[in-house]
């Protein structure tokens, strides 16, 4: 578990990530104890991510019991596929060297994906009338997301911006897999 300290700084370089700048690389721990330390946002964020879905399935007729372990087992999932699919794709592209270095920043930047996603979910569900206008925020959002996830990949892995698109689009359609698999098996009848 990382400490107070390491926690902070790299919190602090993921949100200079989200603004773009490639400094904020030079705030996480790079080293192969950060690497196993930085899988601690998983727990960070647990309680965001578990009050993200609660909204969104407050009012669902399914079982609560099987949609939670559903969702666990995504979760899990989702925190170890894509870095052991990253294994092989750094060896592939001959970027084994900068593997930690991305996955640590990829898992700190997944602060900044929970935050605005639990946002964008109690604003819709508060919606009101303001449907439209929530759609162009959430439109926004998605896209936002997807650059900067591709802005962590190439500042991570040091890369060309088609590889960091590519690796960006693997991790969304790892992450699709996982959540269409979990969709199916909670809400089968």
């Amino acid at each position: 578990m990382p400490d107070s300290q390491e926690i902070v700084r790299s919190i602090q370089g993921a949100f200079l990530l989200a603004r773009f700048n490639g400094a904020g690389m030079t705030y996480f721990n790079i080293s192969l104890a950060g690497f196993w330390r930085s899988f601690f946002v998983a727990v960070l964020v647990a309680p965001f991510h578990a009050l993200t879905l609660f909204t969104v399935y407050a009012n669902s007729t399914v079982d609560a019991g099987r949609l939670a372990t559903v969702e666990i087992v995504e979760y899990v999932l989702i925190w170890i596929l894509f870095p052991v699919a990253m294994i092989f794709v750094t060896r592939i592209l001959n970027l084994s060297d900068r593997y930690v270095a991305y996955v640590i920043a990829y898992n700190w930047s997944y602060i900044i994906q929970v935050a605005l996603v639990l946002l964008l979910t109690l604003a819709v569900t508060n919606a009101g009338g303001q449907i439209f206008t929530l759609q162009i925020l959430v439109f926004s959002a998605q896209v936002y997301l997807i650059v900067f996830l591709t802005f962590v990949a190439k500042a991570a892995l040091e890369t060309t911006l088609v590889v960091a698109i590519g690796v960006m689009a693997l991790d969304y359609v790892l992450s699709r897999v996982v959540q269409l698999a979990g969709s199916s098996l909670a809400f089968a009848t």
